[in-house]
């Protein structure tokens, strides 16, 4: 490697104009400080540039930024695949004159530290823009057996940066020049000519004489805090020292003990997961963790700098990659991101980003395994500007995908089909939400009181907590009511959108009913009744009591679509009694039963249907008779079809004085 170095040194290349210019992208490895960080950030977005988050190296970029030589994937790919390699100055120079500057004098020189060696960085790169290799390990055929898949994926990166061809398993036909170990090798190359080299013996052939005097500390054990804040786990920590150590032989029976005792701790650690686990499928991928700490993780503090310069996927990537069981993203980090999300201005792969970022969240910090996290879930699902809540938010959500005016504030019209996407994922996200809270409380696995849910926070205030009927609930019903007459006016190709749309606010419904009335059964049923009663009343009189009456389809969609049995049942109830006040038919008070169908409301049904309807003056030709006995109707309708029964006649029917 030495005389390499020498070489590459030696090479006259020959001056050439260079290829097009294209964009120039950024990685930042080894800066840690979040202002500093950020100030680079905002250059980059300055200068029209672009910048790739994540804690790993990607092939695209043009630029690594560095303050000095660091044993992190990223500079060790960086050098590997010829990239250009410099300080941060580059960037704040050229941000001060508006404009690129050479990048020449502020690459990375390794050569400062080596006095009279050339500088490998610069060699590589030159080597690679003027086509004479296409990396530092071109040629290369490497079989990676390494133990850990952190490192192996770490390494496989780097070689595969400097245009190396790797292997996790042993090809049949392809010979091996380089072999990377682990600390037990089960299958040895075969060629005793083949050499074994290790991640040390890497940096050597990329930096020669220079790695000396780069005094890294590989036998020192590593610190993931001495990296990137932005590089989780891998990218900035010292990538050579942890091979090194597996080199190192060990005793076979000691790793078999160790096995072991692994194995028995994850059957243990399981075992008392499945006790805390609910029956409800869903809840298996759920972690019922407790809050550790009230702050953000250091991980997150370039999340902002990313959102203030517009990179609104690379903060998603950098937010997803930090989470972790016991640590919440700072709630106006993530309201900032649904502002974002809600404008319209968001693009179908950042807002499916968005999207996978709430599921995790939620994956991770349930808000039935502590009262912070209901508090949380709380300030992060609501609109950004009016903050109104939860259910604020949900209405809004349903009303722009049917396009109403009635939302919280001014939001695009007509909305995209990718931002109607969201809404729907968003409207999914909070149902399935409210779902698995209920289905918490009926398991005693939640550690605060059923009324300090995000669902029962959402619908009901202190004060309404002896009503099914809430300000909030007779909302949802206006809103169900308003989406079926929006859906009879769909076109063909928005009836699909608007039945699932439709589906989902019944589910809302039916979870929001089956919680208030599970919340007093147990003491109260006469109050649970009354609930259920004044709340199918309310239907009814959406439906019939506000001047123009719906269509008898209408409701033969509406009724029978409710997921709550009762509530079903005390709707068409409610309804019934409506049409026969209405027609001036005497009904009794008593609750609904069998007798009271048989007794009062079929003979209610007989005398309406009786009447004879007025003659059409202009019949239309081949146009059927009206119906003109219940008899007619399908017996599948049952009380929800009678009702249309009702209808159908009282539109040509006087009403009764």
């Amino acid at each position: 490697m030495q005389g390499e170095v020498s070489r590459m040194s030696a090479f006259d290349v020959p001056v050439q104009q260079c290829p097009a210019e294209r964009r120039r992208t950024f990685q930042i490895s080894g800066i840690k400080d979040a202002h500093s960080k950020g100030r680079l950030l905002r250059a980059i977005k300055q200068l029209d540039g672009m910048y790739i988050g994540g804690p790993i190296y990607r092939e695209s970029i043009t630029h690594l930024i560095v303050s000095q030589a660091v044993p992190s994937e990223k500079f060790l790919a960086a050098c590997a695949g010829g990239k250009w390699v410099v300080t941060p100055e580059y960037l704040l120079d050229s941000v001060k004159l508006n404009k690129w500057l050479p990048e020449g004098p502020y690459e990375v020189n390794l050569s400062v530290r080596s006095p009279g060696l050339p500088n490998p960085v610069k060699a590589w790169r030159e080597k690679v823009s003027w086509g004479l290799v296409s990396g530092a390990f071109q040629d290369w055929v490497v079989l990676l057996n390494v133990v850990d898949f952190k490192r192996r994926d770490i390494i496989s990166r780097i070689l595969k940066a400097g245009r190396a061809v790797v292997y996790l398993e042993r090809p049949a036909s392809v010979a091996i020049t380089h072999v990377i170990n682990r600390h037990m090798v089960e299958d040895t190359p075969d060629q005793e000519d083949v050499p074994c080299a290790s991640m040390r013996q890497l940096a050597l052939h990329l930096f020669g004489k220079s790695f000396a005097g780069l005094k890294w500390p590989v036998n020192q054990p590593s610190n993931p805090s001495d990296g990137d804040g932005e590089d989780v786990d891998t990218s900035s920590e010292n990538v050579l020292e942890e091979v090194e150590r597996l080199d190192c032989p060990l005793d076979v029976g000691v790793l078999s003990g160790l096995e072991n005792t692994l194995e028995d701790y994850i059957f243990n650690v399981e075992k008392s997961k499945q006790k805390r686990k609910l029956l409800y499928p869903e809840f298996q991928s759920f972690y019922l963790s407790c809050p550790t700490t009230q702050r953000a993780p250091a991980e997150l503090r370039n999340v902002q700098s990313l959102l203030d310069c517009g990179f609104f996927p690379q903060a998603l990537e950098e937010l997803q990659a930090s989470l972790h069981p016991g640590v919440l993203p700072p709630a106006q980090l993530v309201l900032t991101l649904m502002q974002h999300a809600l404008d319209g201005a968001a693009k179908p792969y950042t807002l499916s980003m968005f999207r996978t970022t709430l599921h995790n969240i939620l994956r991770i910090n349930s808000p039935w395994g502590s009262a912070a996290y209901v508090k949380y879930f709380q300030n992060i699902l609501q609109c950004p500007e009016c903050k109104a809540g939860v259910w604020s938010l949900l209405s809004t959500s349903f009303r722009v995908c049917m396009s109403s005016a009635a939302t919280c504030h001014s939001l695009p019209s007509p909305a995209r089909s990718e931002l109607i996407g969201f809404h729907g994922d968003l409207q999914e996200f909070i149902l399935r939400l409210f779902q698995l809270e209920l289905h918490a409380v009926n398991s005693g696995l939640t550690t605060t009181v059923p009324w300090s849910t995000i669902l029962g926070n959402a619908f009901w205030t202190v004060w309404e907590r002896s009503t099914l009927s809430s300000k909030a609930v007779q909302q949802l019903a206006e809103l169900l009511v308003e989406a079926y007459q929006w859906a009879q006016s769909c076109t063909e190709v928005d009836a699909v959108h608007g039945q699932r749309l439709l589906l989902r606010l019944q589910e809302l419904l039916e979870v929001v009913g089956e919680f208030w009335c599970q919340a007093h059964s147990t003491l109260n049923r006469p109050l649970v009744d009354k609930g259920l009663q004044e709340l199918g009343e309310h239907i009814a009189i959406l439906c019939l009591g506000q001047g123009t009456d719906v269509a008898p389809d209408f409701l033969l969609e509406l009724v029978p679509s409710m997921l709550c049995s009762q509530l079903r049942l005390v709707t068409a109830d409610a309804l019934y009694r409506f049409v026969c006040r209405r027609n001036g038919i005497i009904t009794g008070t008593e609750p609904l039963s069998l007798r009271k169908i048989v007794s009062t409301y079929l003979k209610a049904l007989g005398s309406l249907c009786a009447r004879r309807p007025t003659a059409d003056p202009s019949p239309r030709l081949g146009a059927e008779p009206a119906l003109a006995s219940c008899a007619s109707q399908k017996p599948s309708s049952g009380l929800k079809g009678g009702v249309c029964v009702c209808l159908a006649q009282e539109k040509t029917t006087p009403h009764v004085a």
